[in-house]
């Protein structure tokens, strides 16, 4: 029941987001992203679409790779797995510079590998579905005359596990500092369509 619920909610973010996207410009921006926090590490691909020169919608598609150590619910959590996630941003100058917030949310389908080193040794693997809502904060700089530029971002938010095959495995509140790089410039010139 909660995979169903969680594959309805995603396919509803998914329409409103592709239908918000289709008044976009066509100059998305795009590029590689990275995320760290204590225990693990998320990889991805950025797509930003510009509503105007201050507001983006973004979504992105990530690998999560971690290890919890014993953050978790056993002695010890590690495991990778991906992702699909989508966000709104807005900066506070022109052209996707200076300082920004946003929310974003993030579902992932994790395989967790578990040990418990307490009297006799017991391991196990959990699949889990976990949504992770969080609101972010940060910085762009914008470099070769905006063509380029390079996000610092800070977020706070939740590790929500909503569907488990195993044992259950860590979830809870969530740090995490991300660095984006993107290509701000037009992908298909006006002059290249006619």
């Amino acid at each position: 029941m909660k995979n169903l619920i969680v594959m309805i909610c995603t396919s509803a973010v998914t329409c409103i987001c592709l239908t918000a996207c289709s008044s976009a410009p066509s100059s998305a921006r795009l590029g590689p992203e990275i995320q760290a926090y204590p225990a693990g590490v998320i990889l991805g691909m950025n797509w930003q679409y510009p509503f105007d020169e201050n507001e983006v919608f973004f979504t992105r598609v990530a690998a999560n790779i971690t290890d919890r150590q014993d953050f978790g619910e056993h002695d010890n959590e590690e495991g990778d797995g991906f992702g699909i996630g989508f966000g709104w941003r807005r900066y506070l100058e022109p052209e996707f510079s200076g300082w920004h917030y946003g929310a974003r949310a993030d579902v992932w389908n994790l395989d967790i590998d578990w040990r418990n080193d307490t009297g006799v040794p017991l391991t196990g693997k959990t699949d889990v579905w976990v949504i992770q809502p969080a609101i972010e904060g940060g910085y762009s700089w914008p470099f070769r005359n905006g063509e380029w530029s390079f996000d610092l971002t800070a977020s706070m938010g939740a590790e929500i596990n909503v569907s488990q095959d195993g044992d259950a495995v860590g979830e809870g509140a969530i740090v995490l500092l991300g660095f984006t790089f993107l290509y701000n410039g037009e992908w298909f010139p006006q002059q290249a369509l006619i």
